[in-house]
């Protein structure tokens, strides 16, 4: 399983590049000249990656020319359709109205199943599976915890035992989970890609080791201003910790 760095823009030279799979954030792109360079860089260099849209920081998605217009100077392997966080029938329209411009596009569509329940998430990711011109899906952290299942590990788990998984598309994981050792735990379902993630450098910032049976302390979450940080005593905490999450992710 591949894993994304979401990483301060100052130190994308030094960690980012440790990986050539990446999640770029809309809204670090449009306002970030440095973020936007490097990422297209990397684009153009070949490596995967996919362009976020903004539903985990807004609660929905920004609007679907605005990702065409990053899409468009980005050129990534893949975006993520419009969703809202939580709402089915909102998040099928909003994917509805966002493949009647992106179909035909360049690059894999995405499809995020959102639900407040176990019935209306299926809904939701069933519904994804019949749509001409979605090529994947994206499963975020919460959604065994919203599903009742406790953990996104069950709802992988569930998943398969309901027959619903389809090896012909894109299966990513979004965000990681606090208790990192979890990563092996999905990384052992073998149709699944990738995941992506502040948190191996987010401890290293705060001086945490990742070990192999898990952090050394709780998560101390992502500071303010994250992604101006330029600076850190514990560079090589975090290379370590990056080592510790691809090693659990077998990449």
């Amino acid at each position: 399983m591949k894993v994304a760095l979401i990483t301060p823009t100052p130190l994308l030279n030094k960690f980012a590049v440790r990986s050539p799979y990446h999640l770029v954030l809309a809204h670090e792109y449009t306002t970030d000249e440095a973020y936007r360079q490097f990422y297209k860089e990397r684009s153009e260099a070949g490596d995967y990656v996919m362009l976020d849209n903004g539903a985990y920081e807004l609660g929905e998605s920004i609007p679907t020319r605005e990702l065409y217009h990053i899409a468009s100077d980005l050129n990534p392997t893949a975006i993520f359709l419009p969703d809202a966080r939580f709402h089915t029938k909102r998040t099928m329209q909003l994917v509805t109205e966002a493949l009647q411009f992106l179909y035909g596009s360049p690059w894999q569509l995405i499809g995020v199943p959102q639900g407040d329940s176990l019935e209306s998430i299926l809904e939701c990711y069933d519904w994804l599976q019949r749509q001409s011109g979605v090529d994947g899906f994206g499963l975020y952290e919460e959604i065994g915890l919203v599903a009742g299942l406790g953990n996104r590990a069950n709802f992988l788990r569930h998943l398969e035992e309901t027959d619903r998984v389809d090896r012909s598309k894109y299966y990513h994981l979004l965000g990681m989970e606090e208790d990192m050792s979890m990563i092996e735990k999905l990384a052992s379902f073998d149709w699944v890609s990738g995941i992506d993630s502040a948190k191996p450098i987010v401890y290293g910032l705060h001086g945490i080791r990742l070990l192999p049976d898990g952090p050394e302390a709780e998560y101390p979450h992502r500071p303010k201003g994250y992604f101006e940080i330029s600076e850190t005593q514990f560079e090589d905490i975090i290379v370590g910790n990056i080592e510790q999450t691809l090693n659990w992710a077998k990449f």
